[in-house]
């Protein structure tokens, strides 16, 4: 009897031993998931910042468009007013018809 119970212990230490290596190598897995999601977490983070600069900086552009455009249409109606001026001054003196 005693070498049943020896050769039953035999048989559970290795089934435990199996156990133990399949574990491990879970362990090794999950770490390696772990560094691969951490790797695209940072790249990810990168983009984002990279995005939200790219987007300051194109609504910047817009903002002084904006401005530029508004100066433009400021000079265009003073431009324009003169040339009405001056038209009505060459009609009035006979310039131009």
């Amino acid at each position: 009897m005693t070498d049943i119970n020896n050769s039953d212990i035999r048989v559970l230490a290795s089934k435990l031993d199996n156990l133990k290596i399949l574990i491990e190598k879970l362990e090794q897995k999950q770490d390696s998931y772990h560094s691969e999601s951490q790797e695209r977490l940072q790249i990810a983070e990168t983009q984002l910042a990279l995005f939200e600069q790219s987007t300051k900086i194109i609504c910047g552009d817009i903002e002084n468009l904006e401005e530029r455009q508004d100066k433009n249409d400021l000079l265009t109606k003073i431009v324009g007013g003169f040339q009405g001026l001056l038209t009505l001054a060459l009609i009035y003196l006979g310039w131009r018809k």
